[in-house]
């Protein structure tokens, strides 16, 4: 019954709205209802396009992880220059998906970068001037596989990516293994990370995730953006900042592990500084006005740690943007069997 009016209540709030607005979702505040009959109708939607039995899913994901360590070495003071041990590792894993979904069966072309940038040596400081800094190092890695979920399983094709790394691979289209072999030469990617890949594909598996975060206890607020259009139809679009401790703890997350492991560098450099933490998560979602239908989304993390101890310092940074669409909802699509990518 208390759903039932909050709905209501949502209704008569939502065609009241006409520019940009923020809730606070204080339990007990003035919004609070407001608050939870949007997650609640966020959440039917999120439902709703998971029970769809057809669609293009697009994936566009960029992780970027960074550990900088300053620790004071010596100063001249002829010079007035002061000499730091600097070291500074930045990692990106860029990845880009278009798939098509037909039940539980799925065809897809995953595209990844996953490149390092290391520098290591020292750093000349004058009057807070840096003056030079070490010479950076490079690595990159670029694949491109095909991919084929079935009724037999997951069928991968590595055939596009640079031969550096398919020697010994087979050619063609071949059954993925689920015994955490690597399924290139000179790169660690195994089969079960691709299976982990695909099985996120579905929105099925989103829709779990995001009933799990969608909970009141783990928002701090929601912003009704405005109207807009996608494929001819009107959508809605909302921003959801959550409280970062308590949404990933509900995606079965350990913060506390995840910091120790960002920060691992960092403490072990300046074991006796404190560190000040950040952490950001937020959700953007366009959601169908009619057809109640996930469009578009969003999910950004941010996780920040600074650590300072006299003239030494560090720093980490995890940043995770996750972009998805879905289009073409109850479409036709065909996926090769099995038979037909083997012969």
């Amino acid at each position: 019954m208390k759903s039932r009016f909050l709905i209501v209540l949502l209704l008569l709030f939502l065609s009241a709205v006409t520019t940009h607005t923020t809730l606070w979702a204080q339990e007990g505040g003035s919004e609070s209802d407001i608050v939870e009959a949007l997650l609640i109708q966020l959440r039917a939607a999120y439902a709703h396009t998971a029970e769809q039995s057809s669609y293009q899913v697009t994936v566009e994901e960029t992780t970027t992880q960074f550990t900088s360590i300053r620790r004071f070495h010596s100063t001249s003071y002829l010079t007035d220059v002061t000499l730091y041990e600097s070291y500074v590792n930045t990692q990106t894993l860029e990845t880009s998906v278009e798939g098509v979904v037909v039940e539980d069966d799925l065809s897809a072309t995953f595209d990844m970068n996953i490149s390092q940038v290391q520098g290591l040596g020292f750093e000349y400081v004058r009057n807070d001037t840096v003056l030079a800094t070490p010479e950076d190092t490079e690595d990159e890695l670029e694949l491109t596989l095909q991919l084929v979920k079935t009724d037999d399983g997951i069928y991968i094709n590595t055939d596009e990516t640079d031969p550096e790394y398919r020697e010994g691979v087979p050619v063609g289209w071949r059954l993925l293994t689920s015994d955490g072999t690597p399924i290139l030469s000179n790169a660690s990617i195994t089969d079960v990370q691709v299976a982990e890949v695909v099985d996120g594909l579905y929105f099925s598996a989103t829709s779990v995730q995001m009933q799990a975060l969608l909970q009141h206890h783990n928002i701090h607020s929601i912003d009704i953006l405005g109207l807009d259009e996608i494929d001819g139809q009107l959508v809605r679009r909302y921003q959801i900042t959550f409280d970062g401790t308590a949404a990933l703890e509900s995606l079965g997350l350990d913060y506390d592990q995840i910091l120790e492991e960002l920060s691992a560098a960092a403490q072990i450099a300046l074991p006796d500084a404190t560190p000040e933490l950040r952490i950001n998560y937020t959700l953007e979602v366009a959601i169908g006005i009619e057809t109640n239908l996930v469009y578009d989304q969003i999910l950004t993390l941010s996780i920040e740690g600074v650590f300072s101890s006299g003239a030494d310092s560090a720093a980490y940074q995890l940043e995770q943007v996750n972009a998805r669409t879905y289009r073409g909802f109850g479409e036709s699509y065909a996926i090769p069997s099995s038979a037909e990518l083997l012969e």
